[in-house]
């Protein structure tokens, strides 16, 4: 399997350049079609899921230091079952295994990212590739780099959140991240002062 792999140094640099793209609530995105036609070749060329029938597993949840084991059931791509006894731990992994759930799940690119306006962003020789915006309720954008989705940034109310992969692999049917970063940060929008 061949995949791609960034350095320690690297990893801190990626993190440190996320994008800086945070758009205008009244930004308008133009739907460009070499845009369009770049995100859905990335999009396609991902690992998912196709007829997935599910699995039973044993979990092990930690946080803060304390362990908490259960299990957990995938049924296909659209329900996920958890058996934990501690509720905030029980509603912690649910919601991210239906992230993940999610994420591989085979949704054709014109009911997903492609039903909303899609083009580039500014042009800014940044390492994670091309910036492209959809005209979503989320601004959402993305970074392309050699077909790859290499970056994925979303608004949800005051925070922006940026996932950015840093190792992936080839798979029989596609790319699939095997680490990737979550972070998560406060847009502080000052309102005008009145004099």
């Amino acid at each position: 399997m061949k995949g791609y792999r960034f350095s320690g140094l690297a990893n801190a640099l990626l993190l440190a350049l996320t994008t800086l793209a945070v758009f205008a609530d009244d930004q308008r995105v133009v739907d460009d079609p070499a845009a369009r036609q770049l995100l859905k070749a990335a999009h396609e060329a991902r690992h998912v899921w196709r007829n997935f029938p599910g699995f039973t597993a044993k979990l092990t949840f930690m946080q803060d230091g304390h362990a908490v084991q259960g299990t957990v059931t995938v049924v296909g791509t659209h329900e996920v079952q958890v058996q934990i006894a501690d509720e905030k731990a029980r509603r912690a992994v649910t919601e991210m295994l239906r992230s993940l759930v999610a994420h591989r799940s085979a949704v054709p690119f014109e009911q997903g990212a492609g039903k909303y306006p899609i083009a580039f962003g500014t042009p800014d020789q940044h390492p994670l590739g091309q910036l492209l915006q959809l005209g979503d309720s989320f601004r959402s954008a993305y970074r392309i780099k050699d077909g790859h989705i290499r970056q994925v940034i979303r608004h949800l109310g005051d925070t922006k959140m940026t996932i950015t992969v840093l190792e992936e692999t080839q798979t029989d049917d596609g790319w699939l991240p095997q680490h990737f970063t979550v972070a998560l940060s406060l847009i502080h929008i000052s309102e005008p002062t009145r004099q």
